[in-house]
């Protein structure tokens, strides 16, 4: 929440915060969770480093690897 209010909601550092909250969310198996996590940092990441960067392309695989758990 401090990141959002210091540096806005659409921040990198807002990312990777709930890129690291999805991936306790992960451990814990609770993917739905985790699913809206990494669909908002991963919106973040492709606006801010386009599709081809390394962030953008593991918060996919992710997001993949929840999808698939959620069926």
């Amino acid at each position: 929440a401090s990141d959002i209010d210091s540096l806005g909601p659409n921040h990198p550092s807002v990312a990777n915060d709930l890129n690291g909250l999805a991936q306790l969310y992960i451990a814990q198996k609770k993917y739905h969770e985790a699913k809206q996590c990494l669909s908002r940092a991963l919106a973040i990441y492709t606006a801010t480093y386009h599709s081809q960067n390394a962030l953008t392309i593991n918060t996919m695989a992710s997001l993949a690897l929840v999808e698939a758990n959620l069926g």
